[in-house]
């Protein structure tokens, strides 16, 4: 079942994704291959903290990040909804009331995106270590992910 869904999104998409686990890290890593635009996209959501408001939620996000790159995109997710409010890293140090949700809806985890700064065109550059050196928790940064 999950190879035919697989051979799907590729020939209706052309895109293919997979989920991975890595111990420590804040959540599962989704990989996503765009094969027509030559992109991979790796993407990690963290749960939000239980029992506070939403820009209490942020803030503890952002207390976690503090050694993250300031071009790290971070999207607020809610129940139920697979979008939400999303901004630089830059951006909400300054102001982190616009992950807050305008419907008033709680955050129940964080998104982030990050695109690996490598294209299969750049043969002087390995995928592995290209990939390494732009995921913002390399093993000298991860953190463990405490309430």
């Amino acid at each position: 079942m999950r190879r035919l869904q697989t051979v799907t999104s590729l020939v209706e998409t052309g895109r293919m994704s997979a989920e991975i686990r890595i111990p420590n890290a804040g959540g599962p890593v989704l990989l996503e291959a765009d094969l027509r635009t030559a992109q991979i996209e790796t993407t990690v959501e963290i749960p939000a903290a239980a029992r506070t408001r939403s820009l209490t939620r942020v803030q503890w996000l952002l207390r976690q990040l503090d050694q993250a790159p300031p071009e790290l995109r971070i999207e607020a997710l809610t129940a139920g909804h697979n979008t939400g409010p999303c901004d630089l890293l830059n951006n909400l140090v300054a102001e982190p009331g616009l992950l807050v949700p305008d419907d008033g809806g709680q955050i129940t985890s964080f998104r982030l995106p990050w695109p690996p700064a490598w294209a299969p065109s750049e043969a002087s550059k390995s995928p592995a270590s290209s990939a390494a050196s732009t995921w913002p928790w390399t093993a000298s940064t991860r953190r463990s992910w405490s309430y």
